[in-house]
């Protein structure tokens, strides 16, 4: 029996990147707030991208996206609704995806 590509891939080892809020705080982003590095999500989305894209040249094969403090209550907290909260959580999705198909 022949393994799949899927399954080779598998078996590979991958570098997945790694801490979202220190560099975004290396790049002046604040994340001591309620939303921690989420909040970046609304005012420094480039930096999120350029976080994404400094990972893959290292050599990341995997991103880990900016939405680990981002959920629905978190962003209730601050004054967003539902329906805005989960178009930040998707512009985490994208904005990592951005930076993959960029690299």
């Amino acid at each position: 029996m022949t393994k799949t590509s899927v399954e080779k891939r598998l078996q590979e080892k991958l570098v997945l990147d790694g801490a979202m809020g220190t560099e975004l705080e290396k790049l002046g982003v604040k994340t001591n707030d309620l939303l921690w590095s989420a909040n970046a999500l609304i005012n420094n989305p480039k930096s999120i991208y350029q976080v994404h894209a400094d990972y893959f040249k290292a050599g990341a094969d995997i991103a880990i996206t900016d939405t680990y403090q981002a959920n629905v209550a978190a962003f209730a907290k601050v004054g967003i609704n539902h329906d805005q909260a989960l178009d930040l959580i998707k512009k985490g999705v994208e904005l990592a995806k951005q930076a993959r198909d960029d690299f």
